[in-house]
């Protein structure tokens, strides 16, 4: 079974109609150890190469922005979020500097995987000791920029994340279930942080839980917290699940969910 919902959008630029048409990813189910789960295929979201899946969500503003100035991030020399900002940069002619602690020998020697493309594709590499503080204030040599966090963890990322979010409400009203968990793989947690925000106040039967994939379930939600308090602090955060123990947890006063009877879960 495949569901399906787009929304109808009307932009002039043709770049700009093709990343709206593209916004919208299927739902497929797929059986296993006797249970049905729903999959959102985001993965099938492709703007441009390595410009895909969760990245157009979280990357969703800048995707659709028309301004012209430089982009400058940070992170690790093989990052996803590079690679990403690297594409949308040479799609949109804008300057992209990235900082980053260290690129091993053998990468400078030979350069491959994302670091090659992001280069390939116009990236500006600045090392630095330490990207752990990186913020706007230490970029040199740009009078204009646009400062996009690690992983894109920051409160712009909401608008994507919101699409995305009335995306599966509208595919699952076919679900015929009373209620539905989505299980996201987080790793700084953005996704999963906005989506849970935008379901818990507008579809009550529609639940989020992270699944960490990268630290451990404690570091997750210390990353939530910390990008709640950053963008409103709503103080709404998913369940975690916790791999460790092999059941969720929820880091929230007087308030425990556990699965119920006729509940579907998903994949996003």
């Amino acid at each position: 079974m495949e569901l399906s919902f787009c929304n109808t959008v009307s932009l002039t630029d043709p770049l700009r109609q093709r990343a709206v048409e593209v916004s919208c990813s299927p739902i497929e189910t797929v059986s296993t150890f006797g249970r049905e789960i729903l999959v959102k295929r985001d993965d099938s979201l492709i703007i441009a190469p390595r410009l895909g899946g969760n990245k157009v969500r979280k990357l969703h503003h800048l995707i659709h922005d028309t301004s012209t100035e430089a982009i400058v991030s940070y992170g690790s020399a093989q990052g996803n979020t590079m690679a990403a900002l690297a594409s949308l940069c040479k799609m949109n002619g804008r300057e992209f500097v990235y900082y980053t602690a260290t690129v091993p020998r053998f990468l400078r020697d030979k350069p491959s995987g994302n670091f090659k493309f992001s280069l390939d594709s116009g990236m500006e590499l600045r090392i630095v000791p330490s990207t752990d503080n990186i913020t706007p204030l230490q970029v040199a040599g740009l009078s204009s920029f646009h400062f996009v966090p690690l992983g894109a963890a920051y409160q712009l990322a909401e608008e994507g994340v919101k699409v995305l979010a009335r995306e599966l409400i509208e595919q699952l009203k076919t679900c015929e279930r009373a209620n539905v968990r989505i299980v996201v793989a987080s790793g700084t947690g953005t996704l999963a942080l906005f989506l849970e925000r935008y379901l818990r106040l507008n579809a009550t039967n529609i639940s989020v839980v992270a699944a960490p994939v990268v630290g451990d379930a404690a570091y997750l939600v210390q990353q939530m917290q910390d990008l709640d308090k950053r963008s409103g602090d709503v103080g709404i955060i998913p369940a975690v699940l916790d791999p460790m123990v092999g059941q969720e947890t929820t880091h929230q006063p007087h308030h425990k969910r556990t699965s119920q009877p006729g509940e579907t879960r998903a994949f996003a």
